[in-house]
């Protein structure tokens, strides 16, 4: 974001596209695409682009084994774009493992709706801090999601 405020100034900006493989790589799809830590991973990508001052972001391919779904399969990217996709702004969240459970706030009409992933492979007991005076306790198992609001 800071290299690009450099070049661009004020101007709008988007990171286009993201995937976790080129797009044109002949290589089956990266496993991680269909997975519960592809969807921690673009959650975390999300909030780092909004934070660096990104206005846009074209993520992966809508359906197929590199999309956010395949056949009748969802996977669970997908949810996390739908929360994205209600009109929103980046809020300040983090974990109190942020080298284990990543954190995403997103601010509208009035509430801030959380998203937590584990990252790990064990349970773990986290508390997930959203701006200065509110925060919950977790239990998340492995490559859990957990989705809950505050008032905002």
């Amino acid at each position: 974001g800071e290299s690009a405020r450099a070049l661009y100034g004020e101007k709008p900006f988007g990171l286009s596209p993201v995937t976790l493989r080129p797009r044109d790589d002949p290589d089956p799809p990266d496993l991680r695409q269909s997975s519960a830590l592809g969807a921690a991973w673009t959650a975390g990508l999300i909030g780092s682009a909004a934070a660096s001052g990104f206005s846009s972001l074209t993520l992966y391919e809508t359906v197929g084994p590199r999309g956010v779904m395949d056949g009748d399969a969802v996977f669970p990217v997908y949810d996390v774009l739908a929360q994205v996709a209600i009109p929103a702004s980046v809020a300040r969240a983090r974990s109190s493992r942020p080298d284990r459970v990543l954190a995403l706030a997103l601010r509208t009409a009035g509430r801030l709706r959380v998203l937590a992933f584990n990252l790990g492979r064990k349970r773990l007991d986290v508390r997930v801090a959203v701006g200065k005076d509110r925060a919950r306790d977790l239990a998340l198992e492995p490559q859990q999601t957990a989705r809950f609001d505050v008032d905002g």
